[in-house]
């Protein structure tokens, strides 16, 4: 049990026992989030690119400047080497940009990107279905580009430098490439086609 069960809910956990399970993933006396970057998304994307340029090309990227593409919720980042990309990541956020890139690997297309960040919600996480409603006089883009700001006043810290991460790989799971695979690797495999009650064609 997380809490003791009281009329209308549970109650809260005493603070020692939320600081202990925060503490796996961010100092809460420090205010430090473990993440790849500042925003609502996480910066997933933005931490594989830089681990990609220093572990492939030994080179360390700084501020990461996205590229517009058909909308604000279609962007690209780009890494080249000698004037040429040998790295180009893509971040795709709602339905149609979704759409857009399936069309495309359905009809055969070769994509230039090595990694792609897809979100169902237009904006990403800050304006996902689990966020907080708007209460007026805010309205929900309002609510999500504050919700933004904050997660950018964040200080970010890189996942790895997370002690227990590190504990977890040294002593758990030692060298063992193969137990750190199974343990928090994922694997994909394809579904049947399905047709939804709301007639989706992709």
């Amino acid at each position: 049990m997380l809490g003791e069960h009281c009329e209308g809910g549970f109650a809260a956990l005493p603070d020692t026992t939320l600081n202990e399970i925060d503490s796996m993933f961010f100092n809460v006396k420090e205010a430090q989030l473990h993440g790849g970057a500042p925003g609502g998304s996480g910066g997933v994307l933005e931490y594989v690119f830089r681990h990609a340029a220093k572990s492939l090309f030994d080179v360390e990227i700084g501020e990461i400047a996205f590229k517009t593409k058909r909308n604000k919720d279609f962007q690209e980042i780009s890494f080249q080497v000698d004037s040429k990309p040998v790295l180009c990541f893509a971040k795709a956020y709602g339905f149609r940009n979704i759409q857009n890139l399936v069309r495309k690997l359905k009809q055969g297309k070769e994509l230039p990107y090595q990694f792609v960040e897809i979100m169902a919600c237009p904006g990403g996480c800050t304006n996902g279905g689990g966020q907080i409603p708007a209460v007026s006089p805010d309205t929900p883009k309002q609510l999500a580009v504050r919700v933004e700001e904050i997660y950018h006043d964040r200080n970010i810290v890189a996942p790895t430098s997370n002690k227990l991460f590190n504990e977890v790989y040294s002593e758990w799971l030692k060298d063992d490439v193969s137990a750190r695979k199974s343990t928090f690797h994922t694997q994909y495999h394809a579904r049947e086609a399905f047709q939804s009650d709301l007639m989706i064609k992709w």
